[in-house]
C-alpha cells in the first residue's frame, strides 16, 4: 500500500505565527529542534542559513522599532521574507523525509517542530503522485473514472505524451533521480475525443 501499511499520509503544517516577534521565537524553536536532532544532520547547511536569516531579522526588527527607526520597513520586510524562505525550504525537505519513511513520518515532522495533519490515502488519490515501488518510478492518479491520456514534463513547458491508462492510476518508470516531474491527464471521452488537460501534478523522484 502507499505510504507503507498506513491509510493516511502525514502532511507538515507550518502553523507560522503572524506577529514578527512571535515568528522569530517560533523560527528559533524550529532551528533548535532540528539542530539538536541527528535525524536532520543532512540539513545542517540549511539550518545554518535559517539561523543567520533569523538573526538578521531580529536586528532589522529592533532597528525598525527603535525611536527614531534606524531600519526602514522595506529592509525589515526583506529580512522577514528571507527568514520565511529558509523555513519553507526546510519544510519541503522535512516533508520529503517523512514521505520516504512512512513508518516514522509523524515523528519526523513533529520532532522538527512543525505541526502535522493526516490525510486519508483515498483523498490523496485525486490528481496526486507518490514514489513507485520500483526505483526511479512514480505512481500518478487522475481524478475521475475511466481511461485517461497522460503527458509529462520536467519544465512545465515541453511535454512528452505517455501511453494512456485504463483507469485512474498510471505507473511511470525509468525516470531520472533527483528530478522534479510534472504530469497532466485528460479523460478519454466516449466518442474518442480528448478532454482538457488537468491541473499539474508534480513530484520529485527519489
Amino acid at each position: 500500500m502507499p505510504f507503507g501499511d498506513h491509510e493516511y499520509r502525514c502532511v507538515l503544517k507550518l502553523n507560522m505565527p503572524g506577529p514578527i516577534e512571535s515568528y522569530e521565537t517560533w523560527a528559533g524553536g524550529i532551528y533548535l529542534s532540528m539542530h539538536n536532532n541527528t535525524r536532520y544532520a543532512s540539513l545542517s547547511p540549511k539550518l545554518a542559513t535559517l539561523l543567520s536569516n533569523n538573526s538578521a531579522l531580529d536586528v532589522a526588527q529592533k532597528g525598525y522599532k527603535a525611536k527614531p527607526p534606524t531600519v526602514s520597513r522595506a529592509v525589515r520586510d526583506a529580512a522577514l521574507k528571507s527568514s520565511k524562505n529558509s523555513i519553507y525550504i526546510l519544510a519541503d525537505n522535512v516533508q520529503e523525509m517523512a514521505d520516504d519513511d512512512p513508518e516514522n513520518a509523524e515523528a519526523i515532522i513533529t520532532e522538527a517542530g512543525f505541526g502535522v495533519k493526516k490525510i486519508p490515502i483515498q483523498q490523496k488519490r485525486k490528481n496526486s503522485a507518490e514514489q513507485g515501488s520500483e526505483p526511479k518510478s512514480v505512481n500518478v492518479w487522475a481524478e475521475g473514472k475511466g481511461m485517461h491520456n497522460w503527458r509529462m514534463s520536467t519544465d512545465g513547458i515541453t511535454w512528452v505524451i505517455l501511453l494512456a491508462s485504463k483507469g485512474q492510476k498510471k505507473v511511470v518508470k525509468n525516470l531520472t533521480s533527483l528530478t522534479t516531474y510534472h504530469f497532466q491527464h485528460s479523460p478519454v471521452l466516449i466518442d474518442g475525443e480528448e478532454g482538457s488537460w488537468s491541473e499539474t501534478i508534480s513530484i520529485r523522484v527519489a
